[in-house]
């Protein structure tokens, strides 16, 4: 009878699990940096719909994955906000730039920068581009640098919130390549073992 008692005591103090969490993605179309409010346009069952969101102290606000304030966030940035159990309680904003996609030229690595072309099949625009210091590369979504990069080919860019640098770059391996991780290797017998196939993808689509 005691053990029951205190089971149901245990069970109302901790209260069960916590509420799901919800995201909801949009646009940024406005910022009012003095009333700490986003002006978010998102896409809803009876189409786009606009709301205002107000950022609480307790609400991390994040650029990829680095905190920022509401005022370093622009209209145009992708968001998914992320509320706990109900459309009231906002916990997280994050933000970032849509991905660019451009065909990749070639690559300086000792300098950390590459070239891209922008445009249309007839050819483009040309630029200079430098990764950010923690940027990533990825070559079919595996972990690569930028001499692993295949020239000629299309990749897509993350930008930082700046527009001045490269957060990420993802690029798809030659036709005849088969991506994995290298698990183990024998010195002696110079034999490897690999993990194939592309892991899931954590990136977030904006």
């Amino acid at each position: 009878m005691t053990r029951t008692l205190l089971a149901a005591v245990l069970a109302a103090a901790l209260g069960g699990p916590p509420p799901a969490v919800e995201s909801v993605k949009g646009v940024i179309r406005a910022v009012a940096a003095e009333k700490n409010q986003l002006v978010v346009t998102t896409t809803e069952d009876d189409g786009p719909a606009d709301r205002t969101v107000t950022v609480g102290g307790a609400t991390r606000v994040r650029f990829g994955a680095t905190t920022v304030a509401v005022g370093d966030l622009q209209p145009g940035m992708g968001v998914v906000l992320s509320y706990q159990g109900n459309s009231t309680d906002l916990r997280e904003v994050k933000a970032g730039w849509p991905h660019r996609e451009v065909v990749f030229k070639a690559a300086d690595p000792a300098t950390k920068s590459f070239s891209v072309e922008t445009g249309g099949d007839e050819g483009g625009l040309e630029s200079v581009l430098t990764l950010a210091p923690a940027a990533k590369v990825t070559v079919d979504e595996l972990p690569a640098g930028l001499a692993d990069v295949p020239p000629g080919k299309k990749v897509r860019l993350e930008l930082t919130i700046d527009k001045k640098g490269v957060l990420g770059v993802e690029a798809e391996g030659p036709a005849d390549t088969l991506p994995g991780l290298l698990k183990r290797y024998d010195v002696t017998t110079t034999a490897c073992w690999w993990r194939c196939g592309r892991p899931a993808s954590a990136r977030t689509a904006w």
